[in-house]
């Protein structure tokens, strides 16, 4: 993780992290985790994961700024959200984005976006998996309009989009990175 490298004593805020255990993944033995999401799965994370001191978890809603007192700054920062924006109502993932770009000036915010295109199809159920299964409808996505907003934002020093890494498998090896080169389908 580049951010580690430049910052070994950085913290890391998950948002809406569920059951990811990424901090085991990428850990230096330095840095510090900050995980904020839904009190029944701040819960379940405590029953099934491994405890650690460089680790906490925060019980509450990502869109109350409150968890945002809770970050150490002095290392710097990087936030993620990843598979969270799209759930939120469009001014409410601005909103998030803007306190983020305000809250921690000078750190790092990565987040995943879905094609607005995409956002309409999941408002009219037509994201269902061959075994039955249909998430819960997305709000928030992403087009040029979208991209020129968060540009606009106070505080958003850059904004850019990152190359999908290669994954395993003829979908997230090959479809999904060559996807994310088509315009339409770029975020």
């Amino acid at each position: 993780m580049r951010f580690l490298t430049g910052n070994p004593a950085g913290t890391v805020v998950a948002l809406g992290e569920g059951l990811e255990t990424q901090f085991w993944r990428v850990d230096n033995g330095r840095a510090r985790w900050l995980t904020v999401d839904l009190p029944e799965v701040v819960e379940l994370r405590d029953r099934l994961l491994p405890r650690e001191s460089r680790v906490r978890a925060l019980a509450g809603s990502a869109l109350d700024e409150s968890w945002a007192d809770e970050v150490d700054t002095a290392a710097g920062v990087l936030v993620t959200a990843q598979g969270l924006l799209m759930y939120f109502a469009p001014d409410d993932a601005r909103g998030l984005l803007s306190t983020c770009a305000e809250r921690f000036r000078g750190g790092g915010l990565v987040f995943d976006v879905v094609p607005r295109w995409l956002v309409e199809r999941s408002r009219r159920g037509q994201l269902k998996t061959e075994s039955g299964y249909e998430p819960p409808p997305w709000h928030w996505g992403f087009d040029g309009e979208e991209e020129k907003r968060l540009r606009a934002l106070p505080n958003v020093a850059e904004l850019r989009a990152l190359r999908l890494p290669r994954g395993r498998g003829v979908v997230h090896g090959a479809l999904l990175p060559a996807a994310a080169r088509v315009p339409a389908c770029a975020a």
